[in-house]
């Protein structure tokens, strides 16, 4: 078996090249296969857990009140937004379309 160029010369920091690929043993036949429900709790969790991690953002700014001088009024607003978009989301799920989007342009003004 002939050598890559990579393996022959290394990776160009004076280092060897790594090492070949590690091959996994072979499952179990019944394991092979990730069913849409497997899918679906995988790739919800991530993305819900994404959500979650970009609240905890949002509410990091509790602590510049005076620094970015909001009131009680634009958390409401941020509140309702956030609700709607969950709702948005959960409509969608179940196959409802969804409405809206947010803005701080009120018309409730």
């Amino acid at each position: 078996m002939t050598k890559t160029h990579a393996e022959k010369t290394g990776n160009g920091r004076g280092r060897k090249a790594a090492a070949a690929e590690i091959i996994a043993p072979p499952r179990e036949s019944a394991a092979k296969f990730e069913t849409g429900r497997d899918a679906f709790e995988r790739i919800a969790s991530g993305r819900v857990n994404r959500i979650i991690s970009r609240l905890n953002g949002l509410s990091r700014m509790a602590g510049g009140r005076s620094k970015y001088n909001y009131t009680d009024r634009d958390v409401e607003h941020i509140r309702k937004a956030l609700i709607e978009g969950v709702n948005a989301a959960c409509d969608r799920l179940r196959r409802q379309p969804a409405q809206g989007g947010f803005c701080f342009d009120r018309g409730d003004e």
